[in-house]
């Protein structure tokens, strides 16, 4: 029995990230106390919204393709010194599929 499982989607996106980034600069020099190890750490916690396109090709009635991309805009109270210009998430896929 053949499915109609294909052709064209449109999803919304919701993502949330936790974590924390350690960064090590190496080695600087201080005239008041000497040579200084220059490591921080900063958080990425936040959420972003969105949303995806895409388009699945279905062949033979068992095999897949699909592409799509999403987009999405960074709403959290990361520290945007570190993340400037990179508000706005893309990501693209292509994925290659069987049906059972």
């Amino acid at each position: 029995k053949e499915k109609d499982h294909a052709g064209f989607f449109f999803n919304p996106l919701l993502k949330v990230r936790t974590g924390k980034v350690y960064v090590d600069d190496g080695y600087f020099y201080d005239d008041i106390i000497g040579e200084v190890q220059s490591n921080y750490s900063y958080d990425i916690g936040g959420f972003s919204a969105g949303f995806g396109l895409g388009h699945k090709w279905l062949f033979n009635n068992r095999f897949t393709l699909t592409a799509n991309g999403e987009i999405a805009r960074n709403l959290g109270g990361f520290n945007d010194d570190y993340f400037e210009g990179n508000s706005i998430e893309g990501r693209f896929g292509v994925v290659f599929g069987y049906r059972f």
